[in-house]
């Protein structure tokens, strides 16, 4: 129990004294700033792709190509220790399509001796035909950042909030939340660079971009 007290109480000072730093670098004539960011696709890009349907009752191979989500923020400076944001995501789904022909193969042998056959579909032949998908999202989040360390040129942060997002294909909106355990805001001057370990529209884990205050 001592243990634990002494745990908490060291915490306690710690967020007290990363406070006061806070407070002495709080600069009220740029409480604004623009943000660009990108990150890795977030989940949802995926929702509504069904390959293996596609393979397997349509002959229709597929792979993804990787593209980062692409954001555009807005940050309001409220006070030393908290910030409120919104960020607007751009975010594509894109797909290398392949359609396959179908081949007969020999089988096993029936009780009469002729040779059963089937049809299936050959992915190892070459497709009869190629083209792109491309399957767009939109999402739109609102945060609040509580910065547990802000000094000169170094602000740590994490933030928690919702946004909602919408998929092309299903035709459909969809609630999803934004998290950030950890992020850093590094830059003293007006250019900035910023990162987050983030959940959301905008990431799936990794955000990184910068930004202008002013």
């Amino acid at each position: 129990m001592k243990t634990m007290n002494k745990a908490i109480l060291t915490v306690a000072a710690a967020l007290s004294v990363c406070s006061m730093a806070s407070a002495q670098h709080f600069d009220p004539e740029h409480r604004h700033s623009i943000e660009i960011s990108a990150g890795i696709p977030p989940l949802h890009a995926q929702l509504g792709f069904d390959a293996h349907h596609l393979r397997y009752e349509s002959g229709i191979d597929s792979k993804r190509i990787a593209i980062p989500s692409v954001n555009l923020g807005y940050t309001f400076c409220i006070s030393e220790m908290w910030d409120i944001n919104a960020v607007f995501n751009y975010s594509t789904a894109i797909y290398s399509m392949s359609q396959y022909g179908i081949k007969t193969t020999a089988g096993t042998a029936n009780a009469d001796g002729t040779v059963r056959e089937y049809n299936e579909y050959d992915f190892l032949g070459k497709p009869e035909s190629s083209w792109t998908a491309v399957y767009p999202a939109y999402s739109l989040m609102a945060d609040s950042r509580f910065k547990w360390y802000r000094s000169e040129s170094v602000r740590l942060y994490s933030a928690l909030g919702v946004g909602v997002s919408y998929l092309q294909k299903p035709d459909s909106w969809l609630p999803t939340p934004y998290i950030t355990p950890v992020g850093i805001n590094f830059g003293k001057n007006h250019i900035y660079g910023m990162a987050e370990l983030n959940v959301s529209s905008a990431a799936t884990g990794l955000l990184i971009g910068c930004g202008w205050r002013f």
